[in-house]
């Protein structure tokens, strides 16, 4: 009790003390606040003229706050996408919203973000304003820091684009969806141009206005592939030589996508401003032509404008292929005939340039095809003597011969089950299956059912290599023994020694094989048909290829096949009614037929 006394009292004694301490304190900052607050706002001002900045930093505090708020709009924005293309400084035009930051390596290095007015002005802290109205970059940051030497000639300053502005421009003309577009002024031409020729559906699109906008995608996708393995140019691009791009200030200009993406130049692919209207013009066919063809990558054929060169047309070929033949590269001149050029594996000319003509061409040739290309190699697995990969020469190297490469079968190997895979690309892709499908129907007369089957079995075959392995190897068919190709797979599976019986059967399940038995012993020996069974309609799942065959005597079952027997097709009650009442009316008919008849012989 007594130590629970003292140590109340200490503590008792403790709070006076800090009580007292806390009074001291406060009678102490009202005697000396006015000299406390003299010092705070004299180093203040000492730091301030050290670092160039006002004493409360305002402007600072106005720039984050301004800086936070674009940003925050920027990320609220829906429009707001990355910057796109590398910035040219001589060719990007500094424009209202550009965020520039400013680097000026003193006695203490600082770093100032500043946003362009929307008088096109600059406010540089400490230096004042700077009007950049029409400038490019190049021409803004050198006046800049001019503006920074004329302050402080012994300054050291660097001036780049932080964030380019959003600009919203027109787009209007031969594009799939013209309209009112929002994009940062760092994007070109071209770019905007293929955000705006997107094949794309929307949620207005209706089911079959996108199954019409996949087949006529997929329809392209055809075409192109065929005229680039050919040579010859299918597109005409007329459009992407001629854009007209019309400025706010009412002056205007054309852009030339192909020379501006060929020499990386902004000149003929132009950054985009605000107020820009974009007018892509359609196909004039009355305009002359130049082309490039042959063993290039992508075959070219675009509208001649004045100033055209042969360097100009070898590179909108897009490069060589494997079978390209540099010493077979011809000129084609309207006025002038062929000309020879000598070119490198880059398609850039090696001899002086030559200005193009109305009509000129430039043909590729091609070396004559190597016989390497006719070997290839083959995959044997399963039950031989030696698996692996062999070499074979393709439509020439016959099966039996892979197979004495091999050693022979072994004692397991069971050839009514065998099977030759083929590489076949078209079924490993959904859009080639569909689009097969939907081109085989095309000239189709099937009806609704036989239309669902089919397209059920183009879905599920597979590339399978008709081969008869038992007339070969047993029988010694020469004419069965088939040649293979590169890529080909052969499976060679062991005796399953069974049947699989299913259905309406008693007993189903696997059943050990029989040679020489057809189906119905095998049904037998699963207990035979139940009483729900439709015995006509049981058949034959052959093991190999899953094709349905009648149960006739003379017809053996094989190990590795299935038997399937169904129950009859159940009718719903309606139908059953629809089916009663059908006979019915049939039957009311016929009696008045009848009817009609018998008095009428009367008479």
């Amino acid at each position: 009790m007594k130590t629970m006394l003292k140590e109340l009292f200490f503590i008792k004694l403790q709070s006076c003390y800090l009580l007292e301490t806390i009074i001291i304190l406060i009678k102490f900052m009202k005697k000396y606040f006015v000299l406390f607050i003299c010092i705070l706002l004299q180093s203040n001002l000492i730091y301030s003229q050290i670092k160039g900045i006002s004493s409360f930093d305002l402007e600072s505090m106005m720039k984050t706050d301004a800086l936070e708020q674009l940003n925050s709009e920027q990320s609220n924005n829906s429009m707001s996408l990355p910057m796109g293309n590398i910035i040219d400084p001589e060719k990007y035009k500094v424009g209202p919203g550009d965020i520039l930051l400013i680097q000026n390596l003193s006695s203490v290095t600082q770093k100032e973000v500043a946003i362009v007015t929307a008088e096109n002005r600059l406010i540089v802290p400490r230096i004042g304003e700077v009007d950049l109205k029409g400038m490019t970059l190049a021409q803004a940051r050198d006046m800049i820091l001019n503006k920074i030497k004329d302050n402080n000639k012994e300054s050291l300053a660097f001036v780049s684009l932080y964030k380019p502005r959003n600009v919203i421009i027109e787009i209007s003309g031969n594009v799939t969806n013209p309209g009112t577009y929002t994009y940062p002024a760092s994007y070109r031409i071209s770019t905007v141009l293929r955000f705006a020729n997107q094949l794309k559906p929307s949620s207005f699109t209706t089911l079959q206005q996108g199954i019409m906008l996949y087949q006529k995608t997929e329809k392209k996708k055809q075409f192109d592939e065929l005229f680039s393995n050919s040579g010859i140019p299918y597109t005409y691009t007329y459009q992407t030589r001629n854009i007209l791009v019309s400025h706010s200030d009412g002056n205007s200009e054309f852009a030339d996508l192909e020379k501006g993406q060929i020499l990386n130049d902004a000149t003929y692919d132009p950054y985009i401003v605000e107020g820009d209207r974009i007018f892509v013009p359609f196909d004039n066919n009355e305009s002359s032509n130049i082309s490039i063809s042959g063993a290039v990558i992508k075959p070219f054929i675009t509208c001649f404008k004045q100033g055209d060169k042969a360097s100009l047309l070898l590179k909108m070929g897009g490069g060589l292929t494997d079978v390209a033949d540099l010493e077979n590269v011809t000129l084609y001149l309207p006025t002038k005939g062929n000309i020879n050029l000598k070119i490198d594996s880059k398609l850039n000319l090696l001899q002086e340039d030559v200005d193009l003509e109305p009509g000129s061409f430039i043909v590729i040739g091609q070396k004559s095809k190597s016989k390497t290309n006719s070997f290839g190699v083959v995959s044997v697995i399963g039950n031989v003597q030696k698996e692996g990969v062999y070499k074979i020469e393709s439509d020439k190297t016959t099966i039996k011969e892979v197979i004495d490469m091999c050693g022979g079968f072994t004692n397991d190997a069971y050839l009514p089950l065998a099977t030759i895979i083929r590489r076949d690309e078209s079924l490993t892709d959904p859009k080639s299956v569909n689009y097969q499908l939907m081109e085989k129907f095309k000239h189709s007369s099937l009806t609704i059912y036989d239309t669902t089957r089919y397209q059920m079995e183009i879905i599920m075959r597979e590339p399978r290599v008709a081969c008869d392995f038992e007339a070969i190897f047993l029988k010694g068919d020469n004419k069965a023994n088939i040649t293979l190709k590169d890529g080909d797979i052969i499976k060679i599976p062991s005796n399953p020694k069974s049947v699989f019986v299913f259905g309406q059967v008693k007993n189903p399940g696997y059943i050990q094989f029989e040679q020489g038995k057809n189906m119905n012993w095998y049904i037998e020996k699963a207990g035979g048909f139940s009483e729900t069974a439709k015995k006509s309609a049981a058949r034959i799942i052959r093991g190999k290829n899953k094709t349905w065959v009648e149960g006739e005597d003379d017809i053996f079952v094989y190990a590795g096949d299935e038997i399937y027997v169904p129950a009859p097709p159940s009718k719903p009650a309606e139908a059953e009614a629809q089916t009663w009442i059908i006979l019915a009316s049939v039957a009311s008919s016929l009696w008045g037929l009848l009817n009609t008849i018998y008095w009428w012989t009367r008479k």
